[in-house]
């Protein structure tokens, strides 16, 4: 949706980008995958560091998504009688 909107609004992800920064970077380390639970970092000890790992990630996708759900709103014409509504369909990744 956020792209969607930038193609209307090039101004929407300016001033985002060192919390977008912040997120890549914590998702990075979330799923690093050398980590092995074999070395001096017990399985709880990680699992605790994750855990404030993720607070941060959802903010910014929270606050992008939310973000973006209005801007896709501005985006749709309103001058018609009916009302109009846009859906999206996430993808499913189950």
């Amino acid at each position: 949706m956020a792209t969607l909107v930038s193609m209307h609004e090039p101004e929407f992800m300016v001033g985002r980008g060192v919390v977008r920064d912040r997120a890549c970077m914590d998702l990075g380390l979330y799923w690093e995958h050398d980590w092995t639970a074999d070395g001096p970092i017990s399985k709880e000890r990680r699992a605790t560091w994750q855990r404030t790992l993720a607070p941060r990630i959802s903010a910014y996708v929270d606050s992008l998504h939310r973000d973006a759900t209005t801007g896709l709103g501005r985006v749709i014409e309103s001058s018609f009688t009916s009302p109009r509504f846009f859906v999206v369909n996430p993808a499913r990744l189950t």
